[in-house]
């Protein structure tokens, strides 16, 4: 795959996808970017959440695959230092913004769960003595359950929110739950 552009999100699939998951536009604008790509001979746009490596995780309605795009590694989002929340994927992360959950708490979105020890040694090295809480927002199946635990090991403070979404199998799927019953 080679980048050939990075702009704002307008492709109409790409929007649509983000609608069809009900992440609004105030809330994905300020992450998300569309980055086209060769590949195959064709132009593809993707979905774009950027790391803290300069890679950028890809998304597309049609690709189940996880996609990266230069060095695969954790996104932070600086904030205030009193709550550092941990999403799985960014999807989950804007939920959370989408459900009003987000209150500039300082954020670190794993992008793939192979970075749970990185994340957990950066936290280690420089959120522990700076932050009062920890929250796990991991996806609630087989390897998010892992994940969390091998988390928790190495952080006991750390706190498993997936409970707030326990019939869900994360926080995405929960918005979309809220949002069917409001419509009722």
């Amino acid at each position: 795959m080679k980048v050939i552009s990075l702009k704002k999100v307008q492709d109409i699939s790409l929007l649509k996808y983000l609608k069809d998951k009900q992440i609004s536009k105030k809330s994905w604008l300020p992450y998300l970017i569309e980055v086209i790509v060769q590949f195959n001979k064709l132009n593809v746009a993707l979905l774009g959440f950027k790391n803290d490596l300069d890679g950028y995780q890809l998304y597309h309605p049609d690709i189940k695959k996880q996609l990266c795009i230069g060095n695969v590694g954790i996104t932070t989002i600086e904030g205030e230092k009193d709550r550092l929340c941990v999403f799985q994927d960014v999807f989950g992360f804007l939920s959370f913004v989408e459900l009003g959950k987000y209150k500039n708490q300082e954020v670190i979105v794993l992008n793939s769960l192979a970075n749970t020890g990185r994340a957990t040694k950066m936290i280690e090295l420089n959120f522990v003595q700076l932050i009062s809480v920890t929250e796990l927002y991991l996806n609630n199946d087989e390897e998010g359950s892992k994940a969390t635990l091998d988390i928790q090991k190495q952080l006991i403070e750390a706190e498993n929110k997936s409970i707030l979404y326990r019939d869900f199998l994360n926080l995405n799927e929960l918005l979309l739950a809220r949002n069917r019953e409001r419509k009722k």
